[in-house]
């Protein structure tokens, strides 16, 4: 297992590249490494990007996530995983891949489900920002702009996911027994970046 990022990012150029990441997934099933699997994104410009070098960032992107799935994960994403859980596995690896969006995932977007709270607005981020930023000095160096950019992407990238609405309210999740336990059998924690009650994670991994 590949313990998740603890530095924070704010390169994040863009929501869960679904279709990039999924091409990157059969890519990696073939070639079996990783940087043949860059090399080869970049050549065939899966990214489809005029520049190489917009290529190169999305492709180094997209590596930065998919890298933190498990052997097993991905076997799921490609053989047994719907769309909507190929979709949350992707979430799942950003989370892992970006401190910020599991801070996110776990501090608000979860809480606020326990909690009975039904969206989270830009307001909630910015408050959720704030506190965070009260023991991690790093963030209070952030520009305005970065910051509304990230959080952007952040909250889209949970809407991708199918995890927010359109209009930020929480949409809970519900799992099949089969994934809950292929992402336990990597890190049983991060099934908390779901919102999902802890009462149907440990229903569902006994199953």
């Amino acid at each position: 297992m590949i313990l998740p990022n603890e530095k924070f990012k704010f390169s994040m150029i863009d929501n869960l590249m679904f279709p990039l990441s999924s091409e990157m997934i059969s890519l990696y099933d073939e070639e079996k490494d990783w940087l043949s699997v860059r090399k080869i994104a970049i050549e065939k410009n899966l990214a489809q990007k005029n520049a190489v070098s917009s290529r190169e960032r999305y492709v180094n992107e997209v590596l930065s996530r998919v890298r933190y799935l498990s052997e097993t994960e991905i076997y799921y994403f490609l053989n047994q995983a719907n769309d909507n859980e190929q979709h949350l596995l992707l979430w799942i690896a950003l989370c892992r891949a970006n401190r910020l969006a599991r801070e996110f995932a776990v501090k608000l977007l979860r809480e606020s489900f326990l909690n009975l709270k039904t969206e989270v607005s830009f307001d909630d981020f910015n408050a959720f920002y704030f506190d965070l930023s009260s023991s991690n000095s790093e963030l209070d160096n952030v520009s305005t702009q970065m910051k509304n950019k990230i959080r952007g992407r952040i909250i889209n990238s949970a809407k991708e996911a199918g995890l927010l609405t359109k209009d930020n309210y929480i949409q809970p999740v519900f799992l099949s027994n089969d994934f809950c336990k292929c992402v336990a059998n990597n890190s049983p924690n991060d099934l908390s970046f779901l919102p999902i009650y802890d009462a149907d994670i440990k229903r569902l991994l006994q199953s």
